[in-house]
């Protein structure tokens, strides 16, 4: 962990590590990590605040999720495949299945 991030940043650093190295970053993300963690602590201070992050740091700590392997549908894809239907469930022709 690099020693310029914030406190609020090192929490998310600890809060996020198990689930960044599960899905496969490496040591070779270190900074983007990094990056990741500071602007998470950014936008949610701005949250607990009362306040609306920007737009462009929402985006961003989105597309960093994603290419962290630790949100959107990479991180779905990662996860298995799709489970299949319950047996009981009376809604389950309507899906197609």
């Amino acid at each position: 962990m690099p020693d310029y991030l914030s406190d609020a940043a090192k929490a998310i650093w600890f809060e996020e590590l198990e689930r960044v190295t599960q899905s496969g970053t490496s040591v070779l993300d270190s900074s983007m990590f990094a990056d990741y963690c500071c602007l998470a602590a950014i936008v949610r201070a701005a949250f607990k605040a009362g306040e609306v992050p920007k737009g462009n740091q929402l985006v961003e700590l989105r597309k960093q999720r994603e290419l962290l392997g630790i949100g959107g549908a990479p991180s779905r894809a990662q996860r298995g495949t799709k489970g299949q239907a319950e047996p009981n469930n009376p809604f389950a022709d309507l899906a197609g299945g």
